[in-house]
């Protein structure tokens, strides 16, 4: 088969592989930490869980700066013309950023959760916890350290990282549902552990950084950063704004159907997104190797490798979402009772129709770090605008006609709108370059 001839494909799959192999771990440990949650405090209280978790969820990715993208597409191209000093002020400028990010992010969730908590009628107690849950956020430093990782090929250590932290959470979990915990013993498990994992991930970056000689890369000068780096600022707002969009819209329809219909829907609802995202859980991995190579190939003009790349990675991962679907058609209703137990058993019909809009997902799996990688961020924060409003007018309508499963018909309205217009962008863009013959 020519592609596994491919060098460059080859090592894209071995990464990918390293990160998948950690993210099925990772999916496995999640699913005992969520099914111990979900049996342990019931639809209602899980489902009050679930809205805490995703109000800071959603406000930390909507506010938060997503510097990684600028590291890796800059980063690449300074590592590549050994530009040291100018890697440096990068890191700096990346670091600035998720500070600066993690700051406003806390600030505006806590000064925000009680107008949220009237808008979608939480009680008392779920604005409180959703108002402690958003000290979370001043730990999210991890977008420059992930950016490192990827750039110098640490995707071991990604995998790594993703699983111990999962298995921590886990034993917790386990051990508060042995004490017979309620939801704050449950609620504080999970607090904990995500703060432990944006810490652990700041250390790994920071580690890799000194041992690449870029550990003292705070005291480099962010003067003439323009300069240094034409078009920066744009690429920084553009792809903060479309990753902003497209983050905040996978956890607003969470939001919205518990203010509609209520917590214990939402928590319903939060079980069929958690099994219908399996094929992202391969998909992500795959995404984080192909970007960093995907920038090498077009900053070198290696336009025809740069295509060829796009379309492997597409088929490959299109046809593993089909397959993925096929296994829930069969055994997903089994697995639900087995996992979360009967009464989540309504979750299988939704996760089943959700995922069609996955694996389009699946297919379009290079289109972001294509765009990106090409220098057009504006382009995609374009199309997250378009289908992200098309997709929240839906949700509301198909809510109101379809109740849950019109959330999840709402998700393929999305996803059909993503992914036919970044096809016809990508394929514009790649003729203009001579890519398309």
């Amino acid at each position: 088969m020519n592609w596994l001839k491919d060098n460059l494909f080859r090592r894209l799959v071995k990464n990918a592989s390293i990160l998948i192999t950690g993210s099925v771990f990772t999916a496995g440990i999640d699913l005992v930490s969520l099914a111990v949650t979900a049996r342990a405090l019931g639809p209602e209280l899980f489902g009050v869980l679930v809205l805490v978790q995703t109000y800071v969820r959603f406000v930390n990715q909507f506010v938060n700066f997503q510097s990684w993208q600028a590291i890796i597409k800059y980063g690449a191209d300074t590592l590549t013309a050994k530009r040291t000093s100018d890697f440096r002020s990068l890191i700096k400028l990346g670091t600035s950023l998720d500070i600066i990010g993690s700051l406003l992010g806390t600030t505006f969730a806590i000064s925000s959760v009680y107008w949220a908590g009237r808008w979608f009628e939480w009680e008392d107690s779920t604005v409180l916890m959703a108002a402690i849950y958003s000290l979370t956020i001043l730990f999210s430093l991890s977008p420059t350290p992930t950016a490192v990782l990827r750039l110098f090929d640490r995707f071991k250590l990604l995998a790594w990282q993703r699983v111990i932290s999962a298995a921590i959470r886990m034993a917790a979990l386990l051990l508060a549902w042995i004490a017979g915990a309620g939801i704050w013993g449950f609620f504080v498990v999970w607090m904990v552990a995500q703060i432990m994992d944006y810490l652990f991930l700041l250390t790994l970056g920071w580690r890799e950084l000194r041992r690449q000689n870029y550990g003292d890369a705070l005291l480099a000068p962010l003067e003439r950063i323009s300069t240094k780096f034409p078009g920066i600022w744009k690429f920084v707002i553009t792809t903060n704004l479309s990753s902003s969009i497209r983050l905040g819209a996978r956890e607003l329809d969470v939001l919205i159907v518990g203010g509609a219909i209520g917590s214990a829907a939402a928590g319903i609802y939060k079980v069929a997104k958690q099994f219908a995202g399996v094929p992202v859980r391969f998909a992500d991995p795959l995404q984080q190797a192909i970007y960093p190579d995907m920038a090498r190939l077009w900053a070198e003009g290696q336009i025809a490798q740069f295509r060829r790349t796009l379309i492997r990675m597409g088929v490959l991962c299109g046809l593993g979402g089909i397959a993925i679907w096929l296994g829930f058609l069969l055994l997903g209703e089994w697995v639900i009772r087995l996992t979360v137990g009967p009464e989540y058993i309504s979750a299988y019909e939704i996760l089943l129709v959700y995922m069609l809009g996955i694996n389009l997902f699946m297919f379009g799996i290079a289109f972001r770090p294509t765009v990106l990688s090409m220098g057009h961020p504006g382009r995609i924060l374009q199309i997250y605008i378009i289908s992200t409003i098309m997709y929240l007018v839906a949700l509301v309508l198909l809510l109101d006609h379809l109740g849950l499963m019109g959330a999840a018909v709402a998700n393929i309205v999305f996803h059909s709108i993503w992914f036919v217009t970044m096809s016809l962008s990508i394929w514009v863009y790649l003729g203009r370059e001579g890519g398309v013959k």
